[in-house]
């Protein structure tokens, strides 16, 4: 019989590699090389040329070091030398010392940033996330591209989110809906796509109108009990209104006008809105009649539901709708006479009730409205009193 085989060996083990301090030097500029410009330049800035050093008695030197380089990556992947003030900016001083648009710190630490107009070019960088106190943010009327980063979701602290009038393109994060402590989100005049996000219970003002967001507006949105805006017309939303609206007792504007393909009808939890001073569901699809429950809305000023399929009456309940200025329901299909109690509108300065089917006498009441200044009546089958 054969003998026994060849013992097996351990593989041979390479000899370490040491490395010269040069050598070092090269591959660590090599790999940021390879990693991108904007982190060279943030990290050869903060390593080479910064000259600031934290007070001795800091008990977050670090994190004050973190932020500095978080504020280096925004300067050059926002084309830092190109904006309209770049004042303070990698100087050898605190990041709150005069750094442009760097509002307020708390210990060190950025709280508030303001950077409407200052001529931004680039994506957001998502080491945003590293501002760990970051409660304001405002970047409104820039050229920023690219996408909303996810890791704006990880930022428990912050309140104000304002990125409106960008080139925003790709979807709005679901972990915005993360931001506990949001009370202020504005995305409007931007090219983001995809669906209605969603929404932190904590929110009061929401902007979100001339986008390319579609999709349905959610049943969640009558669950935002602090909702003071709501404005989120001119969009490419589908479906109907959502119905359950009686928790929205806080709101004040409530706009979805210009979303051609929104249909159904106003929901009668209208009435619970008892705060709104302007309703503007104007240019949709909707049918179905105005709901008596207006006259629950005592503090509404604009009504506009013109450019729909509305039929039936004009309620006599909107006479209680004391505080209206403007009431546009042209281009309805709206019939029966005008109410008289049009005439207890007495601040009304916009009455707009043409091409619709409405008939009878036109009240003698309107000729005492003081304030009115517009009349439009014509296209209808009405008769002078």
């Amino acid at each position: 019989a054969p003998g026994p085989g060849p013992t097996p060996t351990d593989p041979p083990v390479a000899a370490p590699t040491i490395l010269t301090p040069a050598e070092r030097s090269d591959l660590v500029e090599s790999l940021l090389t390879d990693f991108g410009s904007v982190y060279t330049n943030a990290l050869n800035w903060i390593s080479n040329e910064d000259t600031w050093q934290p007070d001795s008695s800091s008990t977050n030197a670090s994190q004050q070091w973190i932020e500095r380089y978080v504020m280096a990556l925004f300067y050059y992947q926002l084309s830092g030398d190109g904006w309209s003030s770049n004042s303070g900016w990698l100087g050898s001083t605190e990041i709150c010392d005069n750094w442009r648009g760097i509002l307020t710190c708390s210990d060190g630490l950025v709280t508030d940033i303001d950077f409407e107009s200052f001529n931004l070019k680039g994506s957001l960088p998502t080491e945003i996330t590293l501002l760990t106190k970051l409660r304001f943010f405002y970047a409104k009327d820039n050229a920023i591209t690219g996408t909303i980063p996810s890791e704006i979701g990880n930022i428990p602290t912050l309140k104000h989110l304002g990125l409106s009038v960008t080139s925003l393109t790709g979807t709005i994060p679901t972990e915005i809906g993360q931001l506990t402590s949001l009370t202020y989100l504005s995305l409007r005049q931007t090219y983001l796509s995809g669906t209605f996000p969603v929404l932190p219970s904590s929110i009061e003002h929401f902007w979100l109108y001339d986008t390319n967001v579609g999709g349905t507006v959610p049943p969640s949105i009558g669950q935002l009990t602090n909702l003071v805006t709501f404005d989120a017309y001119e969009n490419e939303f589908t479906g109907t209104i959502p119905s359950d609206l009686e928790l929205l007792t806080k709101v004040q504007m409530f706009n979805l006008f210009g979303n051609k393909n929104m249909d159904g009808t106003i929901p009668t939890t209208i009435g619970f809105m008892t705060e709104v001073w302007e309703f503007e569901v104007d240019n949709m699809s909707l049918t179905g009649t105005i709901p008596t429950e207006i006259g629950l809305m005592t503090k509404l000023k604009q009504f506009h539901p013109h450019d729909n399929n509305l039929t039936g009456p004009i309620p006599t309940e909107i006479g209680r709708c004391s505080a209206m200025t403007e009431m546009r329901l042209y281009d309805n299909d709206l019939s029966s006479s005008i109410p008289t109690e049009i005439g207890l509108l007495t601040d009304v300065a916009d009455l707009q009730f043409h091409s619709n089917k409405l008939t009878g006498a036109i009240p003698s009441e309107i000729g005492n409205l003081q304030a009115l200044e517009l009349l439009y009546l014509d296209d209808n089958d009405l008769s002078s009193s």
